[in-house]
């Protein structure tokens, strides 16, 4: 627990800056995703808005239209009858105004609707529009053409109509036998338009409105409305930066809008338009919420992923004990194996060296008793068997030696048992040939071991059973393989002359020879080498008569070695 809470601790500082600088880098590309999901949002419900004032204005172009294209009669029916219509037309469609005007400005017939009435204005209430803008820019107007005036504010005798009266002003030029008589001229109200976007009345979302002068109508329209935090924050249209969205709708679409339903071929005299701007502001409360839910997310992932590092730490530590402990349990039947072996050296030096040793003694003492005799025949008989008794000890002496450096040239490498075998067979070509041995196995696995003791092992033991054949009957050789949960198990089966009771107890002790065959060749270690061997991969050996009269050796190498690859 002290080892994970110290782990813990030691990384803790870094950690905690990782996840900062990640969740601010999470925290901005959230930000500026927002940012780009508020334009294009705000940009469609500006589109969307932009075709509801195109939809709006359709309705008094056709009025204007039809009232500019019906003078027929004289001036004074004309008149008449222009009220009348006006009136109608006011009723229907509740226009602030519908006026003629004549060429020069003077109103001759108008219209109005106030407080949800309609009045036809006397003619001593009649007005002078010469002076206005739209007057003026209307007298350039030709046939089939007609002028849309700028969002504005009504005014009346020179003063702003109070409460607040938006407008957009239509006006047609009315021509008889093509002379321009007047004009005709249509007061839209703008008031609720106005009030909808401001106000994020239909699309829930507020929208600053600029008419083509550059003017904030939105302002005047809705005073009290909060559209920014600071009243300093209300953008001026030229000022207005990449925060905002903003768009412009020419009025040549709304005529071309009209032109294409009503089939008509009227064209805009003027330029003009009006823009509509929104906020792309994150809200506060949005921003929040995406900390909340980055930091909440990013803390998970870390608490995760320290886990996962303590959890591998504490599986790595836990690994490299267990390998320490198999190492100890290794490097334990290793001694044990050695102290095996040390004994076994005690007992050659005490009796197989001694053995020589004291033959010589006593032939040198035979040798002192014929002294003064003659001694032709018996001195060169001794002296061979001193000789002999010296090479049998030279050859023990070798035999220890080659028993002593075994099992220390080598790692453990991972040994593909069937490249193995051929190696064998090849090294031992002659013998086999000369033999006319046979050596059968299937398959055999790859393994973990020392490579050079482990041939030496295959190679003594079918060696040993070519070497202790039947007379006249070929050596067949047979290895087989068997696994278990802790080691692979090998099985060497001939058809030789067996092994007999007594010398399997002692066949692989040092220096042991068969019964069944003393006159071979040999110093009788090649098996205690080979159990020498096996031992150092911490398996065992023995061995067994078998239905052909021959022998089989069994041996196991460890599976604890492949931990050591």
């Amino acid at each position: 627990m002290k080892r994970v809470l110290k782990y813990y601790l030691r990384n803790l500082i870094p950690a905690i800056i990782i996840l900062i600088l990640v969740g601010l880098l999470f925290e901005y590309l959230l930000t500026e995703y927002s940012k780009k999901q508020n334009t294009e949002n705000n940009s469609h419900i500006i589109d969307l808005e932009f075709r509801n004032l195109s939809k709006l204005l359709q309705e008094p172009l056709a009025d204007l239209f039809f009232i500019s294209n019906r003078r027929n009669v004289s001036t004074e029916d004309y008149i008449i009858f222009l009220k009348s219509d006006f009136f109608v037309f006011s009723q229907s469609r509740e226009y602030y105004q519908i006026r003629l005007l004549d060429t020069l400005g003077n109103e001759m017939v108008r219209v109005d609707y106030k407080d949800g009435n309609h009045v036809i204005i006397p003619d001593s209430l009649l007005q002078d529009k010469s002076h206005r803008y739209y007057f003026k820019e209307s007298r350039k107007l030709q046939k089939d053409q007609v002028y849309i005036s700028k969002l504005d504010l009504n005014q009346e005798n020179g003063q702003v109509v109070s409460p607040l009266e938006f407008v957009i002003r239509l006006v047609s030029p009315i021509y008889e036998n093509n002379l321009k008589v007047g004009y005709t001229i249509i007061n839209v109200n703008m008031n609720d338009f106005i009030e909808n976007l401001v106000q994020g009345v239909e699309l829930k979302k507020k929208l600053l409105v600029f008419n083509q002068d550059s003017i904030n109508m939105s302002v005047m329209a809705c005073p009290e409305c909060t559209y920014y935090e600071t009243t300093a924050e209300t953008p001026i249209f030229d000022e207005l930066t990449e925060r905002y969205t903003r768009k412009a709708l020419d009025f040549r679409k709304v005529v071309e809008d009209f032109n294409q339903h009503h089939k008509t071929n009227i064209a805009l005299h003027n330029k003009g338009w009006i823009s509509l701007v929104a906020d792309n502001k994150i809200d506060k409360e949005k921003i929040w919420i995406y900390r909340v839910i980055i930091y909440s997310i990013l803390t998970i992932i870390l608490l995760s992923f320290y886990s996962f590092l303590v959890t591998v730490r504490v599986q790595t530590t836990d690994h490299k004990l267990n390998r320490s402990m198999k190492e100890v349990l290794k490097n334990e039947q290793l001694l044990s194996i050695k102290n095996s072996q040390l004994e076994s050296f005690v007992r050659i030096a005490s009796h197989d060296l001694r053995e020589p040793l004291a033959t010589i003694k006593s032939t040198t003492k035979s040798l002192l008793d014929y002294e003064n005799k003659k001694t032709d025949k018996i001195f060169p008989k001794y002296i061979d068997f001193i000789v002999r008794c010296v090479d049998r000890m030279d050859g023990l002496t070798k035999g220890i030696l080659d028993y002593a450096i075994t099992g220390k040239s080598s790692n453990i490498i991972r040994i593909d048992m069937n490249k193995l075998v051929h190696e064998i067979k090849l090294d031992l070509h002659s013998t086999i040939k000369e033999k006319k041995a046979k050596i059968k196995h299937g398959h055999l696995p790859t393994i973990s071991a020392y490579p050079l003791e482990l041939k030496q092992v295959f190679q003594n033991l079918i060696s040993n059973s070519i070497k202790y054949c039947r007379n006249d009957v070929p050596p067949v050789i047979k290895i087989e393989y068997i696994e278990t949960a802790e080691f692979h198990s090998f099985h060497i089966i001939d058809n030789g002359i067996g092994i007999s009771e007594s010398d399997r107890e002692s066949i692989f002790e040092m220096f042991s020879r068969l019964e069944k065959k003393p006159e071979e060749d040999g110093l009788g270690i090649g098996l205690a080498i080979t159990q020498k061997l096996v031992m150092l991969h911490l398996g065992s050996i023995s061995i067994d008569s078998n239905d052909l009269g021959g022998s089989t050796f069994t041996f196991t190498i460890s599976k604890s070695l492949d931990s050591v690859v």
